[in-house]
């Protein structure tokens, strides 16, 4: 470690769904991202001998926090009563970040609609069937 100042900025990464940049996004979270296996994965046998085996699998759950207002939960609405499969990229341009790609995505569930006193926050959460992590 150098003792070097990195800065983050969240206005540097941007959410692109179905060729559109998702907006409203949540308070304090925007994305996250988990693969759905880990990479490795571990065989012992009874005497205690250990293999592994490498998966294959790269699929994986990105979940974005919007607001109640946001225009985008209307449109994750219509793509998931579509059944629709759509692009996702999500662009990460700070100094060591992290960008996530995937065609064929699509949303796992329409998001919960909830209106009350306060601007909710929503989760959508939109199935990437062989991510790319950059």
């Amino acid at each position: 470690m150098n003792g070097r100042v990195i800065t983050f900025d969240p206005g540097q990464i941007d959410t692109i769904v179905d060729g559109g940049v998702v907006t409203g996004y949540g308070e304090s979270d925007m994305i996250s991202f988990s693969f759905d296996e880990d990479n490795n994965i571990k065989h012992a046998d009874v005497k205690g001998h250990v293999d592994r085996a490498v998966s294959a699998v790269r699929s994986g759950i990105l979940e974005l926090t919007i607001k109640g207002t946001s225009p985008w939960i209307n449109q994750f609405i219509k793509l998931a009563n579509s059944n629709a499969l759509f692009p996702v990229s999500v662009e990460d341009r700070n100094e060591n970040g992290t960008s996530i790609s995937g065609i064929d995505c699509w949303v796992v569930k329409a998001p919960d609609i909830a209106k009350g006193k306060e601007i909710e926050e929503q989760t959508v959460q939109i199935q990437i069937p062989r991510a790319i992590l950059k």
